[in-house]
């Protein structure tokens, strides 16, 4: 692999996501493609990935490697990314300042619905977030409303 005889010649992109199977052959392989001049995308950059009990390393702790050795961020196709939010209106066509954003992570889920100039975005406090990340003086992300979790929204 080192002398690039084992790579594709047809590869002009290098995608990472979320691998519970990453290992040092995958990272390396993806670096030749991007010093050869594979375009850089990720999936999602969320660092962390919420389960039942606790936190897992997400798909941007997955990718880190990569943007440590090439010393470039990859163009997130996932929330936050406002390519995201157009592609979905292209697709589906509806008014923005009628829709509400509802999610558990202020930099991507909320930060999404704002970026995007959505009518509201609701934080549910199930997942990443808790109200003492968003509540308070000087914080940068604000949901316009919050429940603790969807259920609430019912009674």
């Amino acid at each position: 692999m080192a002398d690039g005889s084992s790579l594709d010649p047809d590869v002009g992109i290098v995608l990472s996501g979320l691998d519970f199977h990453v290992n040092y052959l995958k990272l390396a392989m993806g670096f030749a493609y991007l010093q050869r001049g594979a375009i850089f995308l990720a999936t999602n950059t969320d660092s962390t990935l919420p389960t039942a009990h606790s936190l897992f390393p997400g798909a941007g702790s997955v990718g880190a490697g990569l943007v440590k050795a090439f010393g470039k961020d990859p163009l997130a196709l996932g929330k936050p990314s406002q390519a995201m939010m157009d592609a979905i209106e292209g697709r589906f066509h509806f008014d923005r300042s009628k829709a509400c954003m509802v999610g558990d992570r202020l930099n991507t889920d909320i930060q999404f619905g704002i970026e995007g100039k959505l009518g509201g975005t609701l934080a549910v406090l199930t997942g990443v977030n808790k109200k003492e990340d968003f509540l308070g003086e000087g914080k940068e992300v604000l949901p316009m409303a919050y429940v603790d979790a969807l259920g609430d929204l019912l009674g």
